[in-house]
């Protein structure tokens, strides 16, 4: 097999590993936190994002930064370590003197807010990432899965167009 094929194959993988690294795991942790605190109603997004659309680098609230310190990332299994540590620190990132996790299982939101329950009703009925009117973020997991397919097909077809134009220099000289 040719250096070039190698290349576009290992190419190729890496592009499809880095698309499903963006996964949406995030939209099941609303629910995870609610069971796991037993808590009245389901968190909205924004208890950690900085709005509904949640994702990738939008970790901007107190409670969320202190969970990402706390060990939580983008996987399922990381939510309950998480939860036991900031329960165990006593983390209370807004600073009133009632700890994170109490705050949650009252319904309360650990930024500082009064009732995470009115504000979770948005989340509650459409989930996190849900939007009414049409954005640009919409629809952006299969547009970048279509842009990831795209760049590795390029890719590949320059690639393969530079190993033939090598082995045709390499018969022109023998």
């Amino acid at each position: 097999m040719s250096i070039y094929r190698r290349l576009a194959g290992w190419c190729l993988a890496a592009t499809i590993a880095s698309y499903g690294a963006t996964g949406s795991a995030h939209s099941t942790f609303p629910t995870l936190i609610q069971n796991e605190l037993d808590m009245p109603c389901t968190p909205a997004c924004t208890i950690c994002h900085k709005d509904t659309l949640g994702g990738f680098g939008t970790v901007t609230m107190a409670f969320g930064k202190s969970a990402q310190a706390a060990g939580l990332r983008f996987t399922e299994p990381s939510v309950l370590p998480a939860l036991t540590k900031l329960e165990a620190d006593g983390t209370d990132s807004d600073g009133d003197g009632i700890g994170d996790i109490a705050e949650l299982r009252q319904g309360q939101d650990p930024n500082g807010s009064v009732d995470l329950c009115s504000q979770a009703a948005l989340a509650a009925r459409y989930g996190c990432g849900a939007h009414i009117a049409p954005s640009p973020a919409h629809g952006r997991d299969s547009g970048a899965l279509l842009g990831a397919l795209l760049t590795s097909l390029v890719l590949g077809a320059s690639l393969h167009r530079a190993s033939r134009r090598a082995r045709a220099r390499r018969s022109i000289r023998a």
